[in-house]
Formats: structure tokens, C-alpha cells, sequence
């Protein structure tokens, strides 16, 4: 066994903290692999999800779509569930960059990740109705129909979290004056997508139009959003990765 010399013991602590941001890296990635999986799952395998059906659309209808293709949507389903995994992951590298700026022990990166546990959930339970809905398609159309309607209710209505995220990584970038971990941009950019998810709230009063469920304003805005979010966290926390993965080279 190789004896620790002080030599050693005194670049231990630079190794695991070149083990650490790559493993961060990691980590931020999955949120590449995440994005990937989740447009594979609903707009490859499954299809008929990008956009959904119309909420408008009559029992037998809906039933119709889950008949017709019930092991593309069992599969996209399963790819998707694959993609909300990888999300735990994304979010710790999130909350370990908002530490750089706070601390540790201050309640951002804590909220950050208690936020992200939350919206984890609600990534997790709309594609396990869908499945559901899929399990079945022989079934009474008003069940289908039913878990249909109450997949899509969960994947979209639930946006409180995701708002709540994109805050906390705007007041964390406003904190980072800097600009050392956040620029100044990002931080703007968490608010205005932040607040676009907010329009999915309204889906519950209307079967058509731009906000019903497959409308623009409570579908079509909030994912594409959700992905510019999810790109502009990659891009931004790598550039931070990379400078420290210099700054400690540099030593």
C-alpha cells in the first residue's frame, strides 16, 4: 500500500475537487440525455403526443388514438420515464453552482433542490397515467378518455415548481453581481421563462383554443420554453464547470 506523504495528503483535497466537477458535469449532462428522451418518447414513439389530442375531442375519438397505436405510447411512455430519471441528477448540478454564489448552508441551492424533488414528481406521474391509459386500450372509451385527460392535467398544470426554480436561479444570479458563476442575462431569462408556464394553469376551462391543453399558449409556449430553459442551464453551468476545471488546472 502506498504511504500518504504530505505531498499527497496536500493534493488530495485538488483531486476530489477535479473528481467533483466532473462528476457535476455529468450530472448537468443527464439533463442533455433527459431532453433527448423526452422528445424521443412523446414526439418519436408515441407520436400522436406532440401536440396532444384535442381535450375537444369525443370519448370514442380519444380511445381511438390509444387503439390504434398502443405499444408506440407504451414505449414513448417508457422513454419518457427514462428522461424524468436523469432530472435528479440535472438539478443537483444546478443547486451545486447556486452554492458557489450563496454558500452551502444558505436556503437557495437547498430551495433549488427541494423544488426540483417536487417537479420530479411531476414529471414522473403524468407518464405513468398515460401508460395506464395505453395498459388497457380495449377498455370502456370514458376510462380511457378519462386517464387521457387526467395525464395531460398533471404534465401541464403543475407549473408552480418549474416557476419557482426558474426564480430561484434568477435571484441567485442577481446575487452573483460578478457574474462569476451566472451572467447577467440568465437571470432575466429565468423570469421571462418562469413566468411563460403560468398560462397552463387556465387549461382546465377550456377544451379548445390557445389554452387548452394542446393550445398554444398552455402547450405549445410552455415546452418550447421548458426547453430553451433546460439548454440555457446546460450552456451556463458548463461554462462554470469549465473555468473552475481551468482555475484548478492552472494551479
Amino acid at each position: 500500500m502506498t504511504p500518504i506523504t504530505p505531498d499527497l495528503a496536500e493534493q488530495s483535497p485538488l483531486l476530489d475537487r477535479q473528481r467533483e466537477l466532473r462528476l457535476q458535469r455529468w450530472c448537468l449532462h443527464a439533463g442533455t440525455f433527459a431532453l433527448i428522451f423526452l422528445f424521443l418518447g412523446f414526439g418519436g414513439f408515441a407520436q400522436f403526443f406532440f401536440p396532444p389530442p384535442s381535450p375537444g375531442l369525443s370519448a370514442t375519438e380519444i380511445a381511438a388514438v390509444y387503439q390504434e397505436n398502443p405499444n408506440g405510447i407504451r414505449l414513448g411512455m417508457l422513454t419518457f420515464f427514462t428522461a424524468t430519471t436523469l432530472w435528479a441528477p440535472f438539478v443537483l448540478s444546478i443547486s451545486r453552482q447556486i452554492e458557489l454564489v450563496t454558500g452551502p448552508r444558505s436556503t437557495l441551492p437547498q430551495l433549488q433542490v427541494i423544488l426540483g424533488i417536487g417537479s420530479w414528481i411531476f414529471l414522473i406521474v403524468p407518464g405513468l397515467v398515460l401508460a395506464a391509459a395505453a395498459f388497457r386500450p380495449d377498455r370502456p372509451v370514458e376510462i380511457t378518455q378519462a386517464l387521457h385527460d387526467l395525464g395531460w392535467i398533471l404534465a401541464i398544470m403543475p407549473f408552480a415548481p418549474f416557476t419557482l426554480q426558474a426564480i430561484v436561479l434568477a435571484v441567485a444570479t442577481f446575487l452573483d453581481r460578478e457574474g462569476a458563476v451566472f451572467p447577467r442575462w440568465f437571470g432575466y431569462l429565468n423570469i421571462l421563462l418562469g413566468l411563460s408556464f403560468l398560462p397552463g394553469m387556465f387549461l382546465i376551462f377550456f377544451k379548445d383554443g390557445p389554452l387548452a391543453y394542446n393550445g398554444l399558449l398552455a402547450f405549445w409556449i410552455p415546452v418550447v420554453d421548458f426547453g430553451i430553459w433546460m439548454l440555457a442551464i446546460i450552456v451556463v453551468v458548463g461554462r462554470s464547470i469549465s473555468r473552475q476545471q481551468a482555475a484548478l488546472t492552472a494551479r
